[in-house]
Parts: C-alpha cells; sequence; structure tokens
C-alpha cells in the first residue's frame, strides 16, 4: 500500500490539492494508493481554499457511498487532515507585534529597514497578501512538536500518522503551492524543513519529500487604491527568483526535497484582483493539473526498479509543451493514459449529469413501472413490478428507497463540481477551450439539458462519421440493457458501469 500525504500551502497549493482530489477519486494514481489531504493557508477564507475543502468534502462522501466497487472510481482510499492555519493564535496582530521586537532589540533598526511601515502594520486577516518576505519571517519562528492530541495542529496529527506507517513502502510527503505569491512562497520551503527535521531529529527516521512548484502563470488586475499592502505582479518575478535560490541553497546543503517539479506558463491567465478572502476564488487552471501529475510520476519511479537512484541530491524536473499556442494530451505526461482516465470520467460525469440522473429523477416522478416500458435498461438496476430477480434471489432496490436518493444526490453533487473543475481547466488556454467541449456544463444552471452525443466531449481525437454515430448514451443505454455488463445494482451500479463503459 502506497501513502501519498499531499500538502497544500496557500491558494495555488489548495487548487493542485483540487486536482490531485479528482485524480485520486477515478483511479489515475493506481491500485493500492492512499490519499492524505492537508490544507495549509493563512487566510482561512480564502475562495480557492473553500472550494477545494467543498469538492474534498463532496469526494468523501462519494467513497463512502461508492468505495471499492467494480471501476476505477472510487477504489482507493482517502483521507482528509483538515485545514491548518499557522496564525491562528495570532489574530488580530501586525507583523510587528507578532515579531515582540523591543524597542531597543538590535534588530528593530534591521526590521525597519528591510521592512516598509505598511507592511510592518500589515495585518494577517487574508494572509500573506503576496509578500514571501513577510511570510517567511512569520513562518521561521513556527515550531511542530509532539504535544497533547487536544492541542495538536492537523498538520502534527499528520506527521504522527507518517510515524505509525514507518517501513511501509512508497509512502512519501508532496507538497503543493505557488513560489511568485506569498503563502506558497514562504510556505513551501519553509515548511519542509520543519517537517523534514521534525520526521528525522524526533522520529528518527526519513520520509521522501518531494514538491510541485508553481513559477508565474497569472496575474491580477490592480486592486482599489484603499488596498495599501496586495500581491503586485511587478514583484512575481523578483519573488519567483528569489524563492528559486532559496531552494537551491537549501538543496546544496539539507537536501530535504527529494523530487522538485518546477511547472510554469508562459501567457499568464489574469484574474481579477481579491486581496484573499472569500472573493479570492479563481477557475482551475492545467498548470495546476500538471502539478498533480507529478504524484503519478514518483508512484511510476517508486514502482521501477530500474529508475530507483540511490543519489541523495535533489533531483529537478521540468516539462515542455510542443507549442505555447495549443494544449493537447501528448503534452502531458502520460498523456494517452490521461486522456484515457480523465477523458473517461468526464464522459461519465457528463452521462449522469446530461441524462441518466435526469431519467432517474423521471422515473421517481411517474414510478418506476411506467418509465420502464421505455428503458429497458431500468429494469437491469431498479426494482419493478416485472424486475428481474438477481441470482441469489434478492430483489433489486427501488428508486425510491432513502439509500438511492442519498447516493443520487451525493454523485449528482461531485459530477457538476468535477465537470465544472474539467471545463475551467479546458478553457484556461490563452486561447481558448482545449481537451474538453462542455458547452452544456453552467455552473449554477437552474435547469440541466438533455445531451445525447459524446464523440466530441473529449477534443484531440479522430472520429468517424460511423464512430460519431455510435458514440452516444443511447448506445450506453443498450448496453446496460445486456445483462451480463451491468456492474452492481441500483444507484451504485449504475455509476460503475457508466465508468466502465465510458472508457
Amino acid at each position: 500500500m502506497q501513502k501519498i500525504y499531499a500538502i497544500g500551502v496557500g491558494g495555488s497549493g489548495a487548487k493542485c490539492i483540487e486536482a490531485v482530489t479528482f485524480l485520486h477519486a477515478i483511479g489515475f494514481y493506481g491500485a493500492n494508493c492512499e490519499l492524505n489531504i492537508l490544507l495549509i493557508d493563512a487566510d482561512q477564507n480564502n475562495g480557492n481554499l473553500t472550494r477545494t475543502q467543498q469538492n474534498i468534502d463532496k469526494t468523501l462522501k462519494c467513497y463512502k457511498l461508492f468505495q471499492k466497487q467494480f471501476s476505477p472510481f472510487m477504489a482507493e482510499k482517502i483521507q482528509d487532515w483538515g485545514v491548518w492555519n499557522p496564525l491562528e493564535q495570532s489574530v488580530g496582530r501586525s507583523f510587528e507585534q507578532m515579531l515582540e521586537l523591543r524597542l531597543d532589540d538590535p534588530l528593530r533598526s534591521v526590521f525597519e529597514v528591510l521592512y516598509g511601515p505598511n507592511e510592518r502594520g500589515m495585518d494577517f486577516e487574508v494572509g500573506f497578501r503576496g509578500r514571501p518576505p513577510v511570510g517567511s519571517a512569520i513562518l521561521g519562528t513556527l515550531g511542530i512538536d509532539g504535544s497533547s492530541p487536544s492541542r495538536q495542529t492537523p498538520l502534527e496529527r499528520m506527521l504522527n500518522d507518517i510515524q505509525n506507517t514507518e517501513g511501509a513502502t512508497g509512502t512519501f510527503i508532496h507538497l503543493f503551492g505557488s513560489i511568485f505569491g506569498g503563502t506558497g512562497a514562504s510556505g513551501v520551503p519553509s515548511l519542509a524543513k520543519l517537517i523534514g527535521d521534525r520526521l528525522k531529529n524526533d522520529m528518527g527516521h526519513n520520509i521522501e519529500i518531494n514538491a510541485s512548484i508553481l513559477l508565474p502563470y497569472f496575474d491580477f488586475e490592480k486592486p482599489p487604491e484603499k488596498e495599501k499592502v496586495f500581491a503586485e505582479k511587478r514583484f512575481f518575478n523578483l519573488n519567483t527568483q528569489a524563492a528559486l535560490k532559496f531552494l537551491y541553497e537549501q538543496s546544496k546543503h539539507d537536501a530535504i526535497f527529494k523530487n522538485i517539479y518546477i511547472i510554469g506558463n508562459s501567457a499568464p491567465k489574469t484574474y481579477s484582483s481579491k486581496t484573499g478572502g472569500e472573493e479570492q476564488k479563481n477557475d482551475a487552471h492545467f498548470v495546476e493539473l500538471y502539478g498533480a501529475l507529478a504524484i503519478k510520476d514518483i508512484i511510476n519511479h517508486q514502482n521501477d526498479e530500474l529508475s530507483l537512484t540511490s543519489s541523495n541530491d535533489t533531483q529537478i524536473h521540468y516539462v515542455c509543451r510542443r507549442h505555447q499556442d495549443n494544449l493537447i494530451w501528448t503534452d502531458f505526461p502520460e498523456g494517452d493514459a490521461l486522456k484515457k482516465s480523465l477523458g473517461g470520467a468526464v464522459r461519465a460525469a457528463y452521462m449522469w449529469a446530461h441524462n441518466f440522473s435526469l431519467e432517474l429523477q423521471a422515473a421517481s416522478n411517474i414510478g418506476p413501472t411506467q418509465f420502464a416500458i421505455g428503458a429497458p435498461w431500468f429494469p437491469r438496476l431498479f426494482n419493478t413490478k416485472s424486475a428481474k430477480k438477481k441470482a441469489r434471489g434478492e430483489s433489486l432496490p427501488s428508486i425510491t428507497d432513502d439509500d438511492q436518493i442519498q447516493c443520487i444526490r451525493a454523485f449528482d453533487l461531485w459530477a457538476d463540481s468535477f465537470l465544472i473543475w474539467a471545463k475551467q481547466l479546458s478553457k484556461s488556454h490563452h486561447r481558448g477551450d482545449r481537451l474538453f467541449n462542455l458547452a452544456p456544463i453552467q455552473e449554477k444552471a437552474q435547469e440541466k439539458s438533455y445531451q445525447e452525443k459524446l464523440s466530441r466531449v473529449v477534443m484531440d481525437q479522430a472520429v468517424s462519421p460511423e464512430q460519431e454515430r455510435q458514440d452516444c448514451i443511447d448506445t450506453i443505454k443498450n448496453n446496460l440493457a445486456d445483462l451480463n455488463r451491468v456492474q452492481g445494482d441500483g444507484v451504485v451500479g449504475l455509476v460503475h458501469t457508466l465508468f466502465n463503459e465510458a472508457y
């Protein structure tokens, strides 16, 4: 059993964890793979953080209902360790107050030279506001210890769990964060050292620590004049240069990281300026998907004995697209496998959201017996007056059973969020839709439209007229009517069968 401990630091780190969560949910990371998730952010109301938390929660609810059945969907365990705000004990205190420098302290003059008046007086209600020097100074004062369980932070609880996995094959920690903003740039290097020192000194063993580092891939419009301290895009390159230099020195002397994946995009996406808080909720970006794919690369290296190295040096990894003005599946590491897994999952969720979920609602409204007359696939999964009995003589579930309604609601929420995420990925390229064609997907839509065609949902694939005619939801329904192709019964059986048929 491989145990992955994925830690998202800051807003961009949280968005990478969103991608990691979805990839794990659809089985992309493979079998016998347990995902552990922790989010770290000094801005606890950050919109990116909140959305990721919501999608983790939807995934956990689906895992409880659909786990380890008949398809890659929800096949492997996922554990959420929550959110840690390293500044939760410092609410209402300014940067200057937190450092507790006396008037006669020799360091005060240095402090006043390094930080301007606005920075010295800034609070941390919305995090570090794109200021890595501020974040590094604060995070550098933190410690991680094994205090009593009632006082332990989510990070400390996760580290205790790692301690209990000592000797488990394939266990590793992976941090995600940007290095051009505030929390990620200051947090990833600082937290990696804290974690590495704790595991090595207090627990007596080393655990592989890796990181996906995001270079500038978006910028902001200028915020209102009332904002005195905010993330400024003119500092992004300077912040990046300083952070990379620090990481280089850290890897050269301490060798904290085993692998560092450096990912960016030279055509940045422009987002509206929101200095933290609930309104800082940026759409998903394909750069975050690249960051999440690093976990798969590490798993592959661990499983391939020929690729293992005894070197203690930090390995730096890069990836390059063929053309900046395009984004196709083969631009990704293991692009064909990603296209099959992620593309198939999008097709399955699309079939559900824009057909099968609507069909089940209709069956509930008009009654299963009447609905089954025009839907020969329905009696293979649900009870009707003329329902087929399962081999062991038990009745099929009714569409109105409480557990079936619970499964429908849970997968409705997950599929909607997954499709919105996939659509945002496809639209994040500066030339418009890539990877997926999800025009019918509308966020906060009051009603969903029925869809039938599937051949154009996943882009970048040649489709003949005959394939286009056959690749439709009606074909899937005909397959469902074949009892031998149905995996399980009820909503659980339907969802897993859709995933198997979609790939």
